[in-house]
């Protein structure tokens, strides 16, 4: 703990400066809700234009409705095969989506309470490991060394069939939104051969010679002078090349922060080197690679999982008809091509259910970004009141409580105008009723 004299002033002014920039921050986040909730209150429901399709029957192409904006319930088939070399030989989907995990370090950086600490007080970051789909680089990390990540080499992969059917109506996948699909369930008859399913070969890490053990003399194999010599000559540069960088490591200079970044890449690309190639199945849903297990895993380890849509299911797809094909729809600037599971009701249902979910999410959103936002104004404040502790967290409390209404007025507000803006018909009785109110003002005012 630092009792210095000047220990106190300097966390009152780092948290100050802190507060002041928080001032920007909350700024962005007060103007960006404005338009989060401008722009969700004009959002179109997509049921309410499928509503207005025409019906037909999936049986044969109804050349009749040739040009018009259909919906089409039937039977989802696939033409062709859809697989993932070199992992996952072609089946019958109609899309096919892989997903790549390695287990990896993670690092939080527990958030300060905003009272007087210096940055030398600052609290260490803490470092867990979990799968995840995007890895941090080791230079990213504040102590890097002893935390590197090795380089994920295996992307997450979309994969759509050329075409699919629902009854005789064609129709591309890639230029359609699907349903989601459902998790794949992996058999070892599904697997590629285990002679394709192998990853590029990473290249030595010098860091791999570096951490040889060096031979003993029980172990060691008879040498000529010369390449005795060559080796411990060997031997004192890695020696010294250690204890440089471990000095390095420890010293604050610039110097030593690219050193500990140096350090970090190769010790991630010595354990990229040392796994295994192969990936094998582990369980009915995941392929894994790595030199532990599925259960027990170790950092650089990957795991590999597939979600896909099958065919087979009764589904009801919006769209344009055209030469025998569906194709989007397209008015005022909205495409359509929309495949849902189920009747056309269910799926016009199902859509609409969406609409009002993804509205309330944002509404949610944008208020409490509105509330964020306005009590940040009031950071500087509360860094001042943080001299007197408790006066900082009452403070903070009470700025938080009195902000809230604010917010929701305004919120509701945005919210109303942008109703009223999106629909012509209630602008055309707010613009009458503005002008009502003006002209009885007006012949009040002669009177």
């Amino acid at each position: 703990m630092n009792d210095t004299p000047g220990s106190q002033p300097e966390g009152f002014w780092e948290n100050l400066r802190a507060s002041i920039a928080g001032v920007a921050t909350g700024g962005v986040l007060f103007i960006t809700s404005f338009v989060i909730l401008w722009v969700n209150e004009g959002r179109v429901d997509l049921s309410q234009i499928a509503r207005k399709s025409t019906q037909i029957q999936s049986a044969a192409v109804d050349a009749a409705s040739e040009g018009k904006f259909v919906s089409v319930t039937g039977p989802l088939t696939v033409a062709g095969k859809l697989g993932d070399a070199p992992y996952l030989l072609p089946g019958d989907y109609v899309s096919l989506d892989r997903q790549v995990q390695m287990y990896s370090w993670v690092e939080r950086r527990p958030t300060q309470t905003g009272k007087q600490k210096s940055v030398q007080q600052s609290p260490p970051p803490v470092y867990d490991r979990s799968w995840s789909s995007k890895p941090e680089r080791p230079d990213r990390f504040i102590i890097p060394v002893g935390h590197e990540n090795p380089s994920l080499t295996i992307d997450d992969r979309q994969a759509r069939a050329d075409k699919a059917q629902v009854g005789a109506y064609a129709f591309s996948p890639a230029a359609a939104a699907l349903p989601s699909g459902t998790p794949l369930r992996l058999s070892d008859a599904m697997l590629a051969p285990s002679e394709t399913a192998v990853a590029p070969p990473v290249p030595d890490s010098p860091l791999d010679k570096a951490q040889e053990p060096p031979a003993t003399p029980d172990t060691a194999a008879p040498a000529d002078p010369d390449s005795t010599s060559k080796k411990s000559s060997s031997k004192k540069k890695r020696r010294s090349g250690r204890s440089r960088l471990r000095r390095s490591v420890l010293s604050p200079s610039t110097t030593s922060q690219q050193a500990r970044v140096d350090r970090a890449q190769d010790r991630a690309a010595a354990i990229a080197a040392s796994k295994p190639a192969e990936f094998v199945l582990a369980s009915d849903e995941y392929l894994f690679r790595g030199t532990g297990t599925l259960e027990s895993p170790r950092i650089g380890d990957v795991r590999i999982r597939y979600r896909a849509l099958a065919p087979g299911g009764t589904v009801t797809v919006f769209g344009k008809l055209q030469a025998g094909e569906l194709h989007p729809y397209v008015s005022d600037g909205i495409s359509l091509l929309q495949v849902l599971p189920g009747s056309r009701e269910e799926a016009l249902l199902s859509m609409s259910d969406s609409h009002k979910r993804t509205t309330w999410i944002l509404r949610v959103l944008g208020i409490l970004m509105m509330w964020f936002g306005l009590t940040a104004f009031f950071g500087p404040i509360n860094a001042i009141l943080d001299v007197i502790p408790f006066l900082g967290s009452a403070g903070r409390v009470l700025i938080g409580i009195a902000m809230f209404p604010v917010a929701l007025v305004l919120s509701l507000a945005t919210m109303l105008l942008s109703i009223v803006f999106h629909s012509l018909v209630l602008l055309l009785l707010l613009l009458a009723a503005l002008a009502a109110a003006g002209y009885l003002a007006y012949r009040r005012r002669a009177k």
